[in-house]
């Protein structure tokens, strides 16, 4: 059976939340930047037929949907602080490994769980 919980203390999880709160801030001010760079770009008129511009557009909206996914990241790790789930792996249920955490305080599953882990 594992443990109920992850091994971490109080002080630490807080510590995760902090660097996750701080993480979803700023991938909320790079998606304003982005989505302003995306609505100036088709605001250009200049040269609708640049390849420049689109490739541009193409690339802000890819960073997008890159920034869009990791914030959903960031707040299941945020849901799973709230309901004390923080730190265990949604595959196993065994404890993360504090050094992963440290790596990638969004991290659900152990690294040897990753690639069984990603079929989606």
């Amino acid at each position: 059976m594992t443990e109920p919980a992850s091994r971490l203390t109080p002080t630490e999880i807080e510590g995760f939340k902090r660097r996750l709160e701080a993480q979803r801030q700023d991938l909320l001010g790079q998606m304003a930047e982005l989505r302003g760079n995306v609505k100036a770009s088709g605001d250009d008129e200049e040269t609708p037929d640049d390849g420049s511009l689109l490739e541009e557009r193409e690339e802000a909206l890819g960073q997008m949907t890159f920034t869009r996914q990791e914030l959903e990241r960031v707040d299941h790790a945020l849901t799973r602080i709230a309901d004390g789930t923080y730190g265990i792996s949604e595959v196993s249920g065994a404890p993360i490994p504090r050094e992963r955490l440290e790596a990638l305080p969004s991290a659900t599953t152990l690294l040897s769980e990753e690639t069984s882990a990603k079929p989606r």
